[in-house]
Formats: structure tokens, sequence, C-alpha cells
């Protein structure tokens, strides 16, 4: 898996380097379309913004115990109100041809929560375990960098291929919260939000301190359309972008938090009602790796030129990672014993964000 992600990025990079120096070539039959009303042979456009993030993260976790690949656990993690802050760079190699860099990081550590499901019972339409924490995100960064080429240029719009890398980072710690786990791996109906019906022997679970951390890393290198319209002092941008070869790769920690388990029917000797403290410390981490993830973004956004160099603008992107299971490696690490499984793990992400910014050319 490593070699092929090391010659994805190879291949990118030439593809790169490639279009980079070809770009004084290719100018020499072509029309200006990096527009700049800055006289440079080079010219340079800076931009910082500002917005919010919204969106979550999914890993999964799948077992052969019954004989099939079977859902074992699901967690969600929330990207919810993260205030974002960013900056943007774009180099004019030539008139047909742009080098673009990005970046954003978060600001805040949002409001969202975290909700980890268990399926321990061979049937997936029906969870045994359920909890929900509060959550931070310690750690969000968003990386972009990409050449843009022109295709075709008109009087007021322009039509360009893109070809870049995304790389997306995210970090989250699980405090506190509150579920209800079942015994003996016996499944449960849901009734007011909770797996309970008469017969079924389940408790409720309240926790305290940190229960789980999370880290997702993403790498996409994707190819694109970028389409921009222009009238009058107004600009109406917009792109889709693509990639069936991105890759993910995930740490998640359980620690075993300090909790208070109160019984919902009588079980091995004790009664309805009774409550049992635990002091918790348990810690296991794993480890996944998932390749060839699916990777789709877009965006819309419009610009306002208040001067010749001086410009603002808002926008609203989309992105989404998609790969639930399969060619993934899911690595156990406990204090006894480390285990790796292929195709037992997987991820996914999905998020949107809505900036404003300001840019000034040069």
């Amino acid at each position: 898996m490593r070699e092929r992600k090391r010659a994805k990025i190879l291949g990118v990079a030439g593809v790169f380097i490639g279009m980079s120096l070809q770009a004084s070539a290719m100018s020499v039959n072509a029309d200006r379309v990096f527009e700049s009303s800055v006289d440079s042979k080079y010219p340079v456009s800076f931009s910082i913004s500002t917005g919010l993030l919204n969106g979550e993260s999914e890993e999964y976790a799948y077992s052969n115990y019954f004989g099939s690949d079977q859902k074992e656990s699901k967690l969600t993690w929330d990207l919810k109100n993260v205030f974002i802050v960013g900056a943007e760079t774009s180099i004019g190699l030539s008139r047909r041809v742009s080098l673009n860099f990005g970046g954003w990081i978060n600001a805040n550590k949002g409001s969202g929560d975290m909700s980890n499901y268990d399926w321990r019972t061979g049937d997936d339409n029906s969870w045994t375990d359920k909890s929900d924490h509060s959550t931070d995100l310690e750690e969000g960064m968003m990386l972009d960098v990409n050449v843009d080429i022109l295709l075709l240029s008109k009087e007021n719009y322009a039509l360009s291929g893109v070809v870049g890398f995304r790389h997306d980072k995210f970090r989250w710690n699980a405090y506190n919260g509150s579920g209800v786990y079942s015994y003996n791996d016996i499944g449960a109906d849901k009734l007011d939000g909770f797996p309970y019906e008469d017969g079924k022997r389940v408790q409720d679970v309240e926790q305290y301190g940190k229960a789980v951390s999370y880290k997702q890393e993403l790498y996409a290198p994707y190819i694109g359309l970028n389409f921009d319209y222009n009238k009058n002092k107004w600009t109406i941008r917009s792109y889709v972008r693509a990639s069936l070869w991105a890759w993910g790769e995930a740490t998640d920690t359980h620690y075993s938090p300090a909790g208070k388990y109160t019984l919902n029917d009588d079980f091995r000797g004790s009664s309805k009602g009774d409550t049992k403290y635990s002091e918790g410390g348990e810690k296991r981490s794993m480890k996944d790796e998932v390749d060839d993830m699916f990777y789709l973004s877009f965006g819309l956004g419009v610009d306002y030129q208040f001067t010749e160099s001086l410009s603002g603008g808002l926008s609203a992107d989309f992105q989404k990672y998609n790969k639930e299971e399969d060619d993934s490696r899911k690595d156990y690490e406990y204090e006894y014993r480390d285990d790796t499984y292929e195709g037992w793990g997987g991820m996914s992400h999905m998020s949107y964000m809505v900036t404003a910014s300001v840019k000034y050319s040069f």
C-alpha cells in the first residue's frame, strides 16, 4: 500500500513539473487569461479568508466472527460550527498557466458530538451498544496545491483544467458521555432512543473523562475543471474536482474512562436498578489504512472588484471522501499484544465550508 501511495505522489509531482516546464511554450500561441490589472511578467495574488466549517467523519470496524463481513462498530465525529481561517496564493507562470496554493486551519474547537454504535450479534439492522459524547476538534487543517491551465477563453468567461493534490487532517477528543450497553451480545430494539425491550438485559452508562480520541488524515491527487464568468466588476467562480485514487490513514484510541453503570434488568445476581462504578484506565489503539477512496469536491463563489488590485468575495465549498470497507488494514495495539487484520476497517469524510475573503493582486 505504501508503494502505491509513493507512486501516486510521484505521478502528481511529475504532472506538476511537466505543466510548469511547458508554461512558456504554451503562452506563445495563447491569449492572456491570468487576469491582473498590474503590469507584471509573473502576476501574483494573495488572499485571506475566514468562515465556518461543518460536516462529519466516520470510522468503521468489521468482523468475520459470524462468517461474513459484519459491521461491528461505527463512530461518527462531528465538525460543527468550526471557525476557520485561511490564506491562498496564485502565481501566473504564463498567460495560460497559474500555480495555486491554499491552506486553512481551525480557530476554535467547534461544538460537535461523537456517537458510537456497536453491533455484536451478527445483525447490523439492530445495534446492541450506543454512546454519545461531547467532542472537541483539537486540530483541523486543509491544504491544497494545484496547477490551472486554460482550455477555452472568451470575452466574459473562461474554462480551465486543473490537476492538484489535497490533504485534510482532523483530530478529535471525545469526553464524558452516556449510553446503553447490552449484556452477553444480546441484541435489542430501539425504544425512545434506547435499546430496551422486555427480556433484554441492558445497562445505562455514564462516563467521565476522556473516552475516545481519533485522528484522520486524507490525501487526494485530483483532476478537475474551473469555470469563471465575468460581468463588469463581478466575477462568478465555480469548480468541480474528483479522484479515484485518494487514500486515508487514521488512529483511534479508546481510553475506558471511569463510569457509572445502572442495570435495567436482573442479571447474574444483581437486580434492576443496581448501580456499579468503574475506575477505568485501560487503553487500546487501532490504526486504519484505506486505499482507492473516491474523492469529490465542488464549489461556487462570487467576487467584486473594488479597485484595480483589491477585491472581496464569498464562497461555498463541499468535499467528500468515501470508502467504508475493502483494501483496508486495521492494527490493534493493546498492552499485551499487537494484531493486524486486512479488510476490517474503513473511513469516510464529508464537509462543507462558507467563507468570506479579501484578495490583493500585484
